[in-house]
């Protein structure tokens, strides 16, 4: 068996074996295998392999490396498995994944043991300098080849005829008029020689020049891999560096013409430090407002590049506090959603596509916790649930950057190292959620939401017993509670037993006793939550479980008739957005009372007092369906009272609802419209479910308009079904 074998030598050996009594085979192994077919000889031709049984093979010889850095290797080495072994034998943080690393593969790859040729040399040299180029077009401003046979110092014609040699020696692919050198190694070798072979600045303003905005995204794109080269560096200074080409991120736009936020992240990975300078300078010279979504539409590209320069441990806090500036500006629209995954997957402790480690990702969350501004302070709360999440990764971050070996990022790999994690984000969330922060409900409910997930696979059992305990005992904690319930509804069959007791006695501890607190997890927590965790063990299916979270809501609100004081402190939160159960509430609170003119003014007067914008007159609503059932005239002449009345008018329509309509209630609906105390959106009409009234409506309603709108509160006003029993009203 002879490797690399030359035609010469193998036509020598074949008639040995050919001729009469020889014992003799030969397999030759030939890079340059040609078409034509070898009197006795039988020729096959290997094909290269594809990505995945690259990284197969990498993964035997390499199993150290991780996979998002094999996958890498595989894509640049276009199926050839010895680039593929050479790129992989010394990987390191300043590694070209993309580089052939060898003389002689360069040799063999592409001369072929043919003559040495200068001028094809040259000009694979300047189509390298490109990630691609159009092949076909010789004459006009979009010829692709013109631009590159200046590069070259070479006709344009013969950089046409270099093309099809190239093509034959199946260094350059095709696709339609589209040209490439490939593997990608081969071609940035081709390119470094290139930029070493003229002045690097002078080729790269000939691309800038060029007219042809695709060209010069495909020369930048081919500098994203030359990382390791000092011209490309140089390039890419010139360029990002204040008074270079790209250095002002305010002039860019998200357009198919404006092609400048490709070219920049082309180059960050070549000049990581000053493409960090460059999004810093715009971020930190703008207001929270000028960093929106609506008035910055590149923010998603800047904030992705940011995300790949963070895997650089000494960008990591640069790059968390200008993301945390692009998520504090969606902050202040109001938007608590947007964009916020960019930061928090920073602070995975997998998946985070960073080297920093706990130390100084905690560092940052505390920086950002104790800032004086409220902004940076929610911020620091999104970094922190990030470090406290312990389960359902799923990044939506690509990890790629130009050749450089980057992967997923530090991430725990002893026993000691997830307690080092979790114990160190827990602590910070502890001390939060046991002050008087103003981020102390945020805390809480953080620790609630990753409780499941922390116990069962953060290994800091103690330490979330601690935490848990703590925070029941400055006060209730409906969250803490049914998120324990949760782990042992899900997890306690694959548990230890020592664990699973270990909850059930700390449900004990955090399950609701006293009045306020039983308030707080069966009326002012959603009902599917305590249905789901807190009563589905003794219920026959979810219905009943739900019914049991009602009915519990309903029994609070009778033993409150007997004794108001018992709500006092609630008020607030009963008459708030998050009162849940507020209707069954009210109505057992009804049930009970025997003066309900007087309950009704005591109920008025904690209603006045909650702040306007927090205002839900579900509690009120309640009380006066079920007071309806034992004095119908009273509450008719409380809704009588309450079409003008200021605080009641502009929930009237609500509250009628909720008693039932009949005529009476109608009329009313009508005078309540005519007072304008109702938000002005009732007047909205839907024109696919109104339709003309009948002459029995106009007799009720006198006017049609009038009529009409008040038809539009019934059908767009009626509460949910969760807040009333719907019953037939009469024809009227």
């Amino acid at each position: 068996m002879l490797d690399n074998c030359p035609r010469e030598t193998h036509d020598a050996i074949a008639p040995v074996c050919k001729s009469s009594g020889s014992t003799l085979s030969l397999v030759t192994v030939d890079l340059n295998i040609r078409d034509d077919k070898l009197e006795d000889t039988d020729v096959f031709r290997l094909q290269n392999a594809s990505e995945a049984v690259i990284e197969s093979l990498l993964e035997r010889r390499y199993p150290s490396l991780s996979q998002a850095v094999r996958r890498r290797i595989a894509e640049f080495s276009d199926g050839n498995a010895g680039i593929a072994i050479l790129s992989a034998q010394h990987v390191g943080p300043d590694t070209n994944l993309a580089h052939l690393g060898d003389e002689g593969l360069f040799e063999r790859l592409f001369r072929q043991r043919k003559q040495a040729d200068d001028r094809l040399l040259g000009a694979a040299e300047a189509l390298a300098l490109v990630y691609s180029f159009d092949g076909e077009t010789f004459d006009g401003e979009r010829a692709e080849l013109t631009v590159l046979s200046e590069i070259a110092g070479l006709d344009v014609h013969a950089v046409g005829r270099a093309v099809g040699e190239l093509k034959r020696r199946d260094i350059v692919q095709s696709r339609g008029r589209w040209r490439a050198i490939l593997p990608q190694p081969l071609a940035n070798w081709l390119a470094k020689r290139a930029l070493e072979n003229q002045p690097a600045l002078g080729i790269a303003d000939a691309f800038w020049r060029c007219g042809n905005p695709r060209l010069l995204k495909s020369f930048t794109h081919r500098l994203s891999y030359l990382h390791d080269s000092v011209e490309a560096q140089q390039i890419a200074k010139a360029w990002l560096n204040p008074g270079g080409h790209l250095s002002d991120l305010r002039d860019l736009s998200w357009s198919s013409i404006d092609i400048r936020v490709d070219l920049v992240r082309h180059l960050a990975p070549v000049a990581p430090s000053a493409a960090l300078d460059l999004i810093e300078r715009f971020v930190l010279g703008s207001t929270l407002d000028r960093l929106t979504a609506r008035e910055y539409p590149v923010r998603h590209p800047a904030m992705s590049l940011l995300r790949k320069l963070a895997w650089f441990p000494e960008n990591f806090r640069r790059v968390a506090l200008l993301l945390s500036r692009f998520v504090q500006a969606d902050l202040s629209e109001g938007d608590r959603n947007q964009d916020t995954r960019y930061l928090e997957e920073l602070f995975w402790p997998v998946l985070s596509g960073t080297r920093a480690g706990p130390e100084e990702r905690l560092a940052v969350v505390e920086e950002q916790l104790s800032a004086p501004e409220s902004p940076s302070q929610e911020t620091g709360m999104i970094a922190l649930r990030g470090m406290l999440n312990a389960g359902d990764f799923i990044s939506s971050h690509d990890f790629s950057f130009g050749g450089r070996a980057i992967d997923h990022g530090w991430h725990p790999k002893t026993l000691a190292d997830y307690r080092a994690w979790y114990g160190g984000a827990l602590a910070v969330a502890k001390r939060l959620a046991t002050s008087d922060s103003p981020l102390r409900k945020a805390a809480r409910s953080a620790i609630a939401e990753h409780f499941r997930s922390l116990w069962c696979l953060g290994h800091v059992f103690e330490e979330l017993e601690e935490a848990a305990v703590a925070i029941g005992m400055a006060e209730h904690w409906p969250e803490g509670w049914l998120a324990v319930r949760k782990t042992i509804a899900l997890d306690a069959e694959r548990m230890e037993v020592g664990l699973v007791a270990r909850l059930q006695t700390l449900a004990e501890h955090l399950a609701p006793a006293r009045f306020g607190e039983r308030v707080r997890s069966y009326v002012l927590t959603p009902a599917h939550a305590v249905a789901d965790l807190a009563h589905w063990e003794t219920a026959e299916d979810y219905s009943h479980a739900h019914q049991a979270v009602i009915d519990k809501a309903r029994q609070l609100g009778r033993e409150c008739g007997g004794d108001l004081v018992l709500l006092e402190g609630l008020w607030p939160e009963i008459f708030g957005p998050n009162a849940h159960q507020a209707t069954w509430f009210g109505k057992g609170l009804a049930e009970t009372v025997v003066h309900i003119p007087e309950i009704w003014g005591f109920l008025l007067d904690r209603y006045e007092a909650t702040d306007d914008g927090r205002r839900n007159p579900v509690l009120l609503g309640g009380f006066l369906r079920s007071a309806a059932l034992k004095d119908k005239g009273l509450v008719e002449g409380i809704l009588d009272a309450a079409v003008s009345d200021p605080i009641l008018g502009p929930v009237f329509p609500y509250l009628q609802a909720v008693v039932g309509f009949d005529e009476a209630g109608f009329l009313r609906l009508v005078a309540s419209i005519e007072t304008g105390l109702a938000p002005p959106k009732m007047h909205s009409t839907r024109s696919s479910v109104i339709h003309e009234p009948s002459p029995a409506t106009n007799t009720v309603f006198g006017r049609r308009a009038t009529g009409m709108m008040a038809l539009n509160w019934v059908i767009t006003h009626l509460p949910p079904r969760e807040n009333i029993d719907y019953q037939a009203t009469s024809p009227k």
